[in-house]
């Protein structure tokens, strides 16, 4: 590229000195032409008495322009000498200037394959930056867990530390207690434990059973009609089925609306007169002492019937749907208002939503009767662990074990 350059400046140059020969020459050679035929004139009329003043005139004239083309001719020919020299330096700086261009594009590519490396060793660079933080934040979990197990490890020792200074009081009893009686004071103990394990059954088994005899009278009482399974501890109440879901809204359709609510009214009325003494919101003094606060949460249980959603998280909405209404209308009647504010013996409320979509199907059959039972809402009932009554907890206390 750069010959082609140079090539182009030296022919402009030599181009404009030859236009400038080319035009002298031309005039020299009509000078010549017309000198040769003014010879030629004048010899063949030599023997003539003398010149036609026309030519002569003419002639002098041609000897002016002659004259004023040969100095024009000469000072032509030094501007041409002066541009020839100018030509040669313009040719030479451009030569020095072509080298240096040649110089500046060996740096340049030089420069850009120092910047091709420094940029594959930026992005090694960054990678190593990258793999060092996913270490540095694996370090940090690690380092956050291990924490965590210090300070439960930190917690058993204080319990730890309890438990042996209670038992360090317990031997301080136990001191002066030969073998032989603390051999017997042992086998005592294991039999309260045995006692209390029994009684903690027997508190659990009269305390379900006592809920479920008032919640089936108090449904007897409103005329409904319920099902209920101790094993199970579910309460399962005809007339709440639900159509074949096709809303998109927060809640789902029952399959006979002013039935099904009617239905979900009478069982509020059923579940207010008999849960408040069971979840312990209400004086205890009213209440059978075994069976207060003996309730720990009522699930109220949405589902659907098998082969009704090809989706299953579509199955497991629409079930959620089937818990919430209920649950909405069963809380939110004017009635049974106060349904909302039964909490169980650790202050959380105690009525809650679930929903299991088809995978607990009351059958598997695929008849039309079959499915509308299968679309349904159950309420399960779970009860919290028995308390130990507090004249036991003292007669313990008295002996030195620690009552948990």
């Amino acid at each position: 590229m750069a010959q082609e350059e140079q090539t182009l400046l030296e022919d402009e140059g030599a181009g404009y000195l030859v236009s400038v020969s080319d035009l002298m020459s031309g005039l020299l050679f009509i000078f010549i032409i017309l000198l040769v035929g003014f010879i030629l004139t004048y010899t063949t009329h030599q023997n003539e008495p003398m010149v036609p003043e026309s030519k002569l005139i003419q002639a002098l004239q041609w000897k002016k322009t002659f004259e004023l083309l040969s100095k024009e001719y000469i000072e032509l020919k030094g501007k041409h000498d002066q541009l020839k020299g100018k030509l040669k330096e313009t040719t030479d700086k451009y030569l020095r200037l072509q080298a240096k261009h040649h110089e500046l594009k060996i740096d340049h590519e030089t420069l850009q394959q120092e910047n091709i490396k420094l940029k594959n060793l930026i992005g090694e660079y960054l990678k190593e930056i990258d793999a060092l933080k996913n270490v540095r934040d694996e370090l940090i979990g690690r380092v956050a867990g291990l924490q965590q197990q210090v300070r439960i490890q930190d917690q058993k020792i204080l319990e730890f530390k309890e438990q042996i200074a209670d038992l360090q009081k317990s031997l301080d009893i136990f001191g002066d207690i030969s073998l032989e009686d603390l051999n017997k004071i042992i086998k005592d103990l294991e039999w309260v434990k045995e006692y209390l394990l029994e009684y903690l059954e027997e508190m659990h088994t009269s305390s379900k059973k006592n809920l479920f005899d008032s919640l089936s009278h108090a449904a007897e009482e409103e005329g409904l009609l319920v099902n209920i399974d101790e094993q199970t501890a579910i309460i399962r109440v005809p007339g709440i089925y639900f159509m074949e879901d096709t809303a998109v809204g927060w809640k789902s359709n029952y399959s006979f609306s002013s039935d099904s609510r009617e239905v979900i009214r009478k069982l509020g009325v059923a579940l207010l007169k008999v849960l408040p003494c069971f979840a312990g919101t209400v004086e205890a003094w009213s209440c059978d002492p075994k069976s207060y606060g003996s309730l720990k949460i009522v699930l109220i249980e949405g589902h659907v019937a098998p082969g009704e959603f090809r989706n299953p998280d579509r199955a497991m909405e629409v079930s959620m749907r089937h818990s919430f209404t209920v649950f909405h209308d069963l809380l939110n009647q004017k009635e049974n208002k106060k349904l909302k504010l039964l909490k169980n013996r650790d202050g959380e409320p105690i009525f809650s939503t679930s929903g299991y979509g088809a995978n607990r199907p009351i059958s598997d059959q695929k008849k039309d009767y079959m499915r509308d039972l299968n679309r349904r809402v159950d309420l399960r009932f779970i009860l919290a662990a028995p308390m130990i009554p507090v004249d036991i907890i003292d007669q313990i206390k008295r002996v030195g074990i620690p009552a948990q």
